[in-house]
């Protein structure tokens, strides 16, 4: 057996080229696709800051990307104003972001370095300024 690692098909033993794209094949059975990687499991993820503004959490969110940290939007009391069967506005939506426990310290930092006074810290967790 033998597969074309472009067009990822299996084809009988003998064929040494791929007739759809012309490659060499390569030995053996097609290689089982991996798993996608798992966000962390809720359990490990804490609450770093909530935001009251949708631009808000885009600026968190890239701000942590930057520096490699994932992070998981949790957003509540949306509301949208519909007029005459079409939307209008949209409340400010609050939403929580997560992030790995183990990560926590560099997302508190990185939220410092963005503005210090912008968000609101979990009790007991705002950092001294």
């Amino acid at each position: 057996m033998a597969y074309c690692g472009k067009c990822w098909v299996e084809y009988r033993e003998g064929v040494q080229r791929c007739p759809d794209c012309g490659a060499q094949l390569s030995p053996g059975p097609l290689p089982r696709p991996q798993p996608p990687k798992k966000s962390p499991p809720r359990s490990e993820l804490v609450r770093l800051c909530q935001v009251d503004d949708r631009m808000d959490v885009h600026v968190v969110k890239a701000a942590l990307a930057a520096v490699g940290i994932s992070c998981v939007v949790s957003e509540h009391d949306s509301a949208v104003l519909w007029l005459d069967h079409r939307p209008v506005a949209e409340s400010a939506v609050s939403a929580d972001i997560l992030v790995p426990r183990s990560r926590f310290a560099d997302a508190q930092q990185v939220l410092l370095d963005i503005h210090p006074a912008s968000f609101e810290w979990p009790e007991k967790l705002e950092p001294e300024i």
